[in-house]
């Protein structure tokens, strides 16, 4: 993320003035805003703040052992149907149980941070995003009453998405922060 942002400022001539990432995309422009800071507005949908759960509920009770004998193959398949085989590793996750998502909240100073979780998320529960948003300064959190962790459980649902988004971007153009 950085080095695309230092190219879009040095050889492109934009401003970046936000992030967004959803689920690890969420917690990944968390820990951006943790080692940098220097981008005004971030946005973490959905995003996990204790990285040891959910590990074996997605990848079995025996992923540890498995992953310690050797890569492990995951399939995959996304929204289009296509299926894909990708390889975990024992090293992807000490890395992920090893993330200290309590240092890196408390490590963001200038960033404003919206945190988004659904209520009805199965995946990730809210309370990471109430924890993440409770952990960094100033921020704001919008639970959406009734969402799943992909925000498709209705119009309605992706809606109150789209609005939080577009409310945290008016605002930060009304205050000045961008």
């Amino acid at each position: 993320m950085h080095a695309a942002k230092q190219h879009l400022q040095q050889h492109e001539g934009q401003t970046v003035i936000g992030l967004l990432g959803h689920s690890k995309g969420g917690g990944e422009v968390v820990l951006y805003a943790s080692t940098y800071d220097d981008i005004p507005l971030v946005i973490n949908v959905a995003g996990r703040f204790w990285m040891d759960n959910g590990i074996t509920m997605r990848f079995g009770e025996d992923i540890f052992e498995r992953a310690q004998a050797g890569p492990v193959a995951m399939p995959a398949q996304r929204d289009d149907g296509h299926t894909f085989t990708w390889m975990l590793t024992k090293e992807d996750l000490d890395e992920r149980v090893s993330l200290d998502m309590a240092a890196a909240t408390a490590a963001i100073k200038r960033s404003r941070v919206l945190t988004i979780h659904g209520t009805a998320d199965s995946t990730i529960p809210v309370d990471d995003g109430r924890q993440m948003a409770a952990g960094i300064a100033g921020s704001r959190l919008i639970e959406v009453e009734g969402a799943d962790h992909n925000f498709q459980a209705s119009q309605d649902v992706l809606q109150r998405l789209i609005d939080a988004v577009l409310g945290f971007l008016q605002d930060a153009k009304a205050n000045g922060w961008v």
